[in-house]
């Protein structure tokens, strides 16, 4: 990430290197290289075609995001019900102790290489969208990809927690802000109702 002194003076990685005589571009290059070699290689180790990487954090770094992999991958944003997603992160924060606005005009300025599922649908329907999701990426389809990856172990690392006591789909994430009475999501509404618009 970029900083600069009070001064105006450039600070971070790309321009240390730039100080040092590398152009910008070819420190990209390198870097990238580097960065998801270490992806390829747990895909190799895992007999998997391809890899991915999953984090709601990501939206944080999207520039340095956009910098580092841009046209080099795609990109699937998982939207979900604005009022659901407070649910879910109340009780993550609770369990670990820890708004994506960003995410919008980034999705806006990239629509060839960024496919946008909703949660909902992608739990109501996991067959139709995961096709949807398998042809942007350029993979092919199994009927039985869903049964497989519920009944595979997940190698422990970062990622919904919850998702390792599955072994099937549910639905009872879905309407969970029903559960908040009128008056809070009222005023929660007041919050996520222009985004809920958007997605």
């Amino acid at each position: 990430r970029r900083r600069s002194t009070r001064t105006g003076i450039a600070l971070g990685f790309l321009s240390g290197l730039e100080w040092m005589g590398f152009p910008r571009d070819e420190s990209v290059r390198r870097l990238r290289a580097f960065a998801f070699a270490f992806h390829s290689e747990l895909a190799r180790q895992q007999a998997k075609p391809r890899w991915a990487s999953r984090s709601a954090s990501d939206v944080f770094y999207l520039d340095e995001l956009d910098l580092l992999c841009g046209e080099h991958v795609y990109f699937v944003c998982l939207q979900r019900h604005g009022l659901d997603t407070v649910c879910s992160l109340d009780e993550f924060c609770n369990h670990c102790g820890g708004y994506l606005a960003d995410m919008h005009p980034y999705i806006a300025r990239f629509p060839h290489n960024t496919l946008v599922l909703r949660y909902e649908d992608l739990v109501a329907h996991p067959a139709e969208q995961l096709q949807r999701l398998l042809y942007f990426v350029g993979e092919a389809w199994e009927a039985d990809l869903v049964a497989r990856a519920m009944q595979t172990l997940p190698r422990p690392g970062w990622g919904d927690w919850k998702t390792y006591a599955r072994c099937e789909l549910e639905t009872t994430s879905i309407g969970r802000w029903r559960q908040l009475g009128p008056e809070l999501a009222a005023r929660l509404g007041k919050v996520v109702n222009s985004t809920l618009v958007k997605v």
